[in-house]
């Protein structure tokens, strides 16, 4: 049985319970969330979930973003855009050559190739892209060859 990834309530439940519900500085919210992980029980999904909702990563998006332009590095897209990581340091010591601006196609795509590569069933739902506009993507840059 697969284990899905909880939903932003649930983790926001968690959140609460372990962290509390008062306002935090970034740098608070950071430790907190390092100390929650070090107790290892939550996933690593759940954990990056609560650490893309905090202070500390809304600002490195923003300025990612800003620096790429505010578009797609890859299409220039100005639309959908969402930051990617290209390696996973230590929550919050990301450094700007870590990440990159990507739109939600481009990030489909490279995190589908990266499943498809580790054996790993596509996460199409988490990217709001369809199934079909994704393949229709791929079928256009000759990545997917039809099979009849």
């Amino acid at each position: 049985m697969v284990k899905r990834t909880p939903g932003r309530d649930k983790v926001r439940d968690i959140w609460a319970e372990h962290i509390g519900s008062h306002k935090l500085s970034p740098q608070d919210e950071l430790a907190q969330l390092k100390e929650l992980k070090d107790l290892n029980l939550y996933s690593w999904k759940v954990i990056h979930r609560m650490y893309i909702d905090t202070k500390v990563w809304r600002a490195l998006r923003k300025q990612r973003v800003e620096i790429d332009g505010n578009k797609c590095v890859v299409c220039s897209s100005v639309w959908n855009l969402q930051v990617n990581h290209l390696c996973y340091p230590e929550m919050g010591d990301e450094t700007m050559e870590d990440l990159e601006t990507l739109c939600v196609k481009c990030h489909a795509k490279k995190t589908m190739r990266y499943d498809l590569e580790a054996g790993i069933k596509p996460r199409l739902h988490r990217m709001r892209v369809g199934k079909r506009q994704l393949f229709s993507i791929l079928r256009t840059k000759g990545e997917i060859h039809e099979s009849r």
